[in-house]
């Protein structure tokens, strides 16, 4: 049976938007009031995350990942890391 690549990859990125990272944010909330550290949840790059695994077009995603990830100057610390 041949499969379409392009609809595997359509439906895979939209189980992820729509099911999974709201599911994992949910849960990584949970774990932190839990743990006694809900402050940490006030950080930018998390309101970020958040905000973007809430979007229901995968591109906004990426978009607002890229961007959050990029404004918090963290991209260059990753860089300096792997380089």
């Amino acid at each position: 049976m041949p499969f379409n690549k392009n609809e595997l990859k359509n439906q895979a990125i939209d189980i992820a938007c729509n099911q999974g990272l709201p599911a994992l944010i949910g849960d990584l909330e949970k774990m932190a009031n839990k743990a006694g550290k809900g402050e940490n949840l006030n950080h930018p790059m998390w309101k970020a995350l958040k905000q973007a695994a809430q979007s229901n077009d995968p591109q906004t995603l990426i978009d607002q990942a890229t961007t959050s990830l990029k404004n918090s100057g963290q991209a260059e610390e990753i860089l300096k890391t792997i380089t």
